[in-house]
């Protein structure tokens, strides 16, 4: 009979009290050790002695010792110097305590207790590889692979491999265990072959493990790629903070990335170009807030009060926006001479999950761990969607334009579908920017370009100020409106059946209450209106079939001379925070010229260079 617990013990620090001042400590470690073997159990690094009182609970299997003791140490860096020990033996009743001191400065009481720990359970029956189908085997592999909180389909060879090793020493040490360990290896042998089947046809799995740890990694070296050519200033100071807080926030393993090395530079502590800064903004200390987080190393609260500072500091990252216009200049030389479909839509229309729609990715309604209930792709045909993330939330997760080829059915082509960030997006104006920006860059190397505009209910509002928002956006961005919105396909997503038969009458009686103007918003309304007469097009990812969408974009004219329809521009609010930017960084000019800091002359310099270049053709419509 396979066991549903083991025994543990529970190793906590219940009470530390100062008997002088608190002093710090770089980088200190307390460790558990076999006191027989002096074999190394239990290790975590911390900085402040005080952290010792909200560490979690040590969960330690007491099989693996040799013998029934057990000892505590408190050490300096590398253990060059022995803070405080204690040991304990295990033979005796629990639970137990024992307290210490800490050069005779801290008295620190331990208390260890015995439990037991759940063993997970394994599916009784599963699919059989020969006659399941694939989809099946795509699904149990997706929640195999969560369940294990694998990065990767790949980890499962290592992972059986461990699990056969665990197997022979379990023989000797931890007999209760093996018949779980053995359960284990064939859900992970059964696991490996579902992959095998699931890659032969041709699907690929998402695993939203494996893409978050993608994307911090690149939020890290981002930032590292910063900090290289960062002068010593109050941003250096503040982007090394966020840096290192990612780091300690994502808890990363280095030896788990063996093609990209991460690194990750600690803080720098000269606080005085940030204590200048804060005293420029009439603030005498460094905010409490910011103190309180740094000290106790909660790292995401530290990362959004950082992100908060630097923001006063620096309005637009000029940086992050040239990241964003690099990745989407490199994705586009893919598309010279190519039929694409332009997917536009404010944050939050549904752009990602109608992406994966389009290209037959299998959709399914789940419910997330904060509860929302949400449309996700559960697997997927198209290698090239396996990074393309649906949120549920009403966040952007494009950050940049990404393209995805789509084999058409009937005229045995393929077109690309360009997926873009959300117009007027949420994730700041580096985003909102590059995103333009990067539209125009993109279409003007097609040979035609079909726009899918998505609308929303949940951005519609009453009278369609959703609408009119994006209609001030496509208006600049589309040169002329009237000539070119022949090829403009509108598709509503998110709208219950009842509410999508009335999209039409809608439109027609905000029309009908205007008084016939010129606007971009008025083009936009009666170019939807004529659109919706026989039906609104509408999207349902799970119901619906995606050959059928594409055939009615495709039966759209497209546009055959992008490079005249489309043109730059940037938002009334994001010229505003780029001028800001502009005159922050003559001010640091100004200073830096005092000074004779030449280090930080030349960094605002390249900055101002960089957005003069980039934004001199763009002139007020």
């Amino acid at each position: 009979m396979i066991p549903k617990s083991y025994s543990i013990l529970n190793f906590k620090i219940i009470e530390l009290v100062f008997k002088a001042k608190q002093v710090l400590e770089p980088e200190l470690s307390f460790t558990l050790t076999d006191s027989k073997t002096s074999q190394e159990i239990y290790r975590s690094p911390i900085s402040l002695v005080s952290q010792l009182i909200n560490l979690p609970p040590v969960q330690i299997e007491p099989d693996i010792l040799r013998s029934p003791s057990l000892s505590f140490y408190l050490k300096t860096a590398k253990g060059v110097e022995l803070l405080g020990s204690a040991s304990f033996d295990l033979s005796k009743k629990f639970p137990m305590k024992k307290s210490f001191n800490i050069k005779k400065t801290i008295g620190v009481k331990i208390e260890i207790n015995k439990g037991e720990a759940q063993l997970p359970e394994f599916a009784q029956e599963r699919p059989d590889i020969n006659t399941a189908d694939v989809a099946v085997l795509a699904e149990e592999l997706r929640k195999g692979l969560t369940k294990y909180d694998f990065k990767s389909p790949d980890d499962l060879e290592e992972a059986i491999e461990t699990t056969r090793r665990s197997i022979t020493v379990n023989q000797k040490i931890k007999k209760h265990l093996v018949k779980f360990e053995e359960e284990k290896l064939a859900d992970l042998e059964w696991l490996l072959s579902s992959r095998n089947k699931v890659r032969s046809n041709s699907l690929l799995i998402i695993n939203p493990i494996e893409i978050a740890t993608q994307k911090k990694i690149d939020v890290i070296e981002g930032l590292m790629d910063d900090l290289k050519v960062m002068p010593s200033c109050a941003e250096k100071f503040l982007t090394s903070i966020l840096c290192y807080s990612y780091y300690k926030s994502y808890n990363f393993d280095p030896e788990l990335y063996i093609h990209r090395k991460v690194e990750v530079i600690n803080p720098n502590i000269e606080f005085s170009n940030f204590i200048e800064f804060l005293k420029q903004k009439g603030e005498d200390d460094v905010p409490e807030d910011f103190r309180k987080h740094f000290e106790n190393q909660e790292w995401e609260k530290l990362i959004s009060e950082t992100e908060k500072i630097l923001k006063d500091y620096r309005p637009v990252n000029v940086k992050e926006m040239s990241r964003l216009i690099k990745k989407s200049a490199k994705n586009s030389g893919e598309l010279e001479n190519k039929d694409i479909i332009l997917l536009i839509g404010a944050t939050g229309s549904g752009k990602s999950t109608t992406t994966h729609f389009l290209c037959g990715s299998n959709m399914e309604v789940v419910k997330e761990e904060d509860g929302i209930t949400g449309i996700k792709a559960t697997f997927i045909h198209n290698p090239a969607l396996k990074s393309t993330v649906i949120s549920s939330g009403n966040h952007s997760e494009t950050r940049y334009i990404t393209h995805i080829p789509i084999n058409l059915a009937d005229a045995g082509e393929t077109i690309f579908l360009c997926d873009t960030p959300g117009l007027m997006d949420t994730s700041g104006p580096e985003v909102d920017m590059a995103n333009t920006i990067s539209i125009v860059e993109y279409v003007k190397k097609c040979r035609s370009v079909r726009p899918l505009i998505l609308l929303s209910s949940k951005n519609e509002g009453d009278r369609f100020e959703g609408v009119q928002k994006l209609a001030q956006t496509l208006g600049r961005i589309i040169t002329d409106f009237n000539k070119y919105s022949i090829s403009f396909t509108y598709a509503f997503t998110k709208y219950k059946k009842s509410d999508a038969s009335n999209i039409h009458g809608k439109v027609n009686r905000i029309i009908s209450s205007q008084e016939n103007n010129n606007t971009a918003f008025f083009h936009i309304l009666k170019d939807i209106r004529d659109k919706t007469r026989d039906g609104a097009l509408t999207i349902n990812p799970i119901k619906d079939d995606h050959q059928e969408l594409l055939r009615k974009i495709m039966e759209r004219d497209p546009i055959l001379d992008p490079k005249n329809a489309f043109e730059r521009f940037i938002t009334e609010e994001s010229r505003g925070k780029l001028e800001h930017q502009v005159d922050l960084s003559k001010g640091e000019i100004d200073k830096a010229l005092n000074s004779l800091n030449y280090e930080m002359i030349r960094y605002k310099l390249d900055e101002l260079q960089y957005i003069g270049a980039l934004f001199s053709e763009f002139e007020p419509k």
